[in-house]
C-alpha cells in the first residue's frame, strides 16, 4: 500500500514537472534535438520545416546558420537577419536582443548595411526585457540617453504592433559576403527546385 502511494506520488510529480517545462519552453519542438546526423543543407531544410510550424528556435537556428555562428556553410547576412527577425516577431528573447543590437549599430551581419534606428532598437530591447533578457536593461540604459523623447515615444507606440514592424533588410542593402559560398548554395537550391 505504501509503495503504491509512493509510485503514484512520483508519477504525479513527473507529470507536473513535464507540464511546467512545457509551459516554460513553449517555443521549441522536441525534434530539433535530433538533427546531429544531417549535413548543413539538410539541417536548413529541417529548420525551415519546423519554422513553418512556428518553432522560434528553428527560426533562430536558421539565422545562426546563415550568419556563420552555428556552423560552416554559406553565409548570407540578409537571410540571417530575416530569420532572426522572424524569431523576434514570434517572441524569442535572444532574437529580440540581436535585432535590437543590429538597429542600435552595435552588431553587424555580413553583407547587411542597416542604418541605426534607435526607436526600433529600443522597441526590440523593451520586448526582450519582457522576456527576462537581463542584457536588455543594460542596452536600454546606454541607449535611452542618446535618444530624444519623441523617439522613445515612437518606440513605445511600435511595441503595440511589433509583429508587423518591418525589419529593414531590402535587396539594395543586403548583399552576400564575398567569398562565403552563399552564391553557390543559392544556385544549388535553385537547380534542385528546377529538377523537382
Amino acid at each position: 500500500m505504501i509503495i503504491q502511494r509512493c509510485v503514484t506520488a512520483n508519477l504525479f510529480a513527473l507529470a507536473l514537472a513535464g507540464l511546467l517545462l512545457a509551459a516554460c519552453f513553449p517555443y521549441t519542438s522536441v525534434p530539433m534535438v535530433a538533427l546531429s546526423g544531417y549535413d548543413l543543407s539538410q539541417k536548413r531544410d529541417k529548420w525551415r520545416e519546423y519554422a513553418a510550424t512556428g518553432d522560434v528556435y528553428a527560426m533562430y537556428e536558421l539565422g545562426e546558420s546563415y550568419s556563420g555562428h552555428a556552423m560552416e556553410g554559406g553565409i548570407d547576412g540578409a537571410e540571417a537577419f530575416k530569420w532572426y527577425c522572424e524569431a523576434a516577431r514570434h517572441g524569442y528573447g535572444k532574437s529580440q536582443m540581436l535585432v535590437g543590437e543590429v538597429y542600435q549599430g552595435t552588431k553587424t551581419l555580413p553583407g547587411v548595411d542597416i542604418a541605426p534606428d534607435f526607436a526600433k532598437a529600443h522597441m526590440w530591447y523593451s520586448l526582450a526585457k519582457r522576456r527576462a533578457m537581463h542584457e536588455a536593461y543594460e542596452h536600454l540604459a546606454v541607449l535611452e540617453p542618446q535618444m530624444e523623447a519623441k523617439d522613445i515615444h515612437t518606440a513605445e507606440k511600435l511595441i503595440t504592433n511589433y509583429r508587423k514592424v518591418p525589419c529593414g533588410v531590402e535587396e539594395k542593402h543586403a548583399k552576400p559576403a564575398e567569398g562565403t559560398g552563399a552564391e553557390s548554395e543559392k544556385s544549388t537550391r535553385k537547380a534542385a527546385r528546377k529538377k523537382d
